[in-house]
């Protein structure tokens, strides 16, 4: 009898291990979401440089040129960024694709941001005409726009991330914070 427990114990290690695995997500998934969060880390950083060059000429009274130069490293690591991302390969599943797709956008619209709207803070910043209160009041009415433009493009991605983890069985940690809230 013995020798059949063995055999049942062993079976059951199996169909444990077996119900385990099948449980978990694929080891490429788990790094394809990494990347993605990796990515907005390095997006969070060079945003971070820009409000922060964006503050000190507002403060200080600063030239257009500071900003400029800011903006410009910022484009640079963004366009990096886009090149990296673009030469991935997310894994083989629609939940996965439709995540690349909307990370793929966000972050045309970060660059769209960079090129754009921020070229027009610039603008303002290097009218010497303007007062420092005119001045604020119209980079305040631009910074909204792009938040706006930001947000509407982030909730999009957010959503498609809960998608892919719940294809995935990953759990987010928005959604422990969210529940302990």
């Amino acid at each position: 009898m013995s020798r059949c427990y063995r055999r049942l114990f062993f079976f059951g290690l199996l169909l444990l291990g077996a119900c385990l695995s099948g449980c978990k997500a694929p080891e490429e998934v788990v790094q394809f979401h990494q990347k993605i969060a990796d990515a907005h880390w390095e997006l969070q950083k060079v945003g971070e440089k820009l409000n922060s060059a964006l503050k000190k000429a507002l403060q200080t009274d600063g030239t257009a040129d500071e900003f400029e130069t800011a903006r410009q490293a910022a484009l640079k690591d963004v366009e990096e960024l886009v090149k990296q991302t673009k030469a991935w390969n997310p894994p083989a599943d629609e939940a996965s694709s439709k995540l690349y797709a909307a990370h793929q956008e966000f972050l045309k619209v970060q660059e769209a941001l960079l090129k754009d709207d921020c070229q027009q803070i610039k603008t303002v910043l290097a009218d010497t005409s303007l007062t420092k209160e005119k001045r604020l009041e119209q980079v305040v009415e631009i910074v909204q726009k792009m938040k706006k433009a930001e947000t509407a493009e982030y909730e999009k991605l957010l959503a498609v991330q809960k998608t892919f983890a719940d294809a995935h069985r990953i759990k987010l940690s928005s959604e422990s914070s969210n529940k302990k809230s």
